[in-house]
């Protein structure tokens, strides 16, 4: 089954508006496609922390929340196609379910999970920005060597929809 533009339905829970787009709801996922916008895995190569970016450009752009201005290298990796692609609901740290927060949960195709376990085996330690549209997303510091593929970036609600939208159209 696709939508009125050719590409891959949505699964498990989606659902579509008239036109074909998604309409994302907790518990969503989209099975294989490409992105209507690539994601791309920058490292943060310094943190203002005084407030959002006075001048913010392509090589500068705000922390996720305003609460910073990340000066950010060029993309050691692009994402331009998923596996699957899937909106959860977040929990604090204490396992209770957080009805503010979301995440935007994606499966990489083998050969970008390939390059992923490379990228973040050469940035442990290290700082790296996920960025959609020109907005940073999130920007961990990568504490292990990603192998599984499965990256799960978590968010408000307000913010993660419309990526998902960007995302799947």
């Amino acid at each position: 089954m696709s939508t009125p533009d050719g590409s891959p339905s949505p699964v498990a829970g989606a659902t579509s508006t008239s036109d074909g787009s998604p309409s994302p709801e907790v518990g969503a996922t989209w099975g294989p496609r490409r992105l209507g916008v690539p994601i791309e895995l920058r490292p943060v190569l310094t943190e203002d922390a005084t407030g959002p970016c006075a001048s913010p450009s392509a090589d500068r752009l705000d922390a996720p929340g305003g609460s910073g201005c990340l000066t950010l290298g060029p993309a050691r990796m692009t994402i331009r196609a998923l596996t699957s692609l899937g909106i959860g609901t977040a929990t604090t740290s204490q396992g209770v379910l957080d009805p503010t927060q979301e995440t935007i949960d994606l499966t990489l195709t083998d050969a970008d999970a390939r390059d992923f376990a490379t990228l973040t085996a050469g940035m442990l330690g290290q700082r790296l920005a996920v960025v959609v549209d020109g907005a940073v997303l999130t920007a961990p510091t990568i504490a292990g060597v990603i192998e599984s593929g499965q990256l799960q970036i978590p968010g408000p609600t307000a913010v993660l929809r419309p990526v998902v939208v960007a995302l799947t159209r």
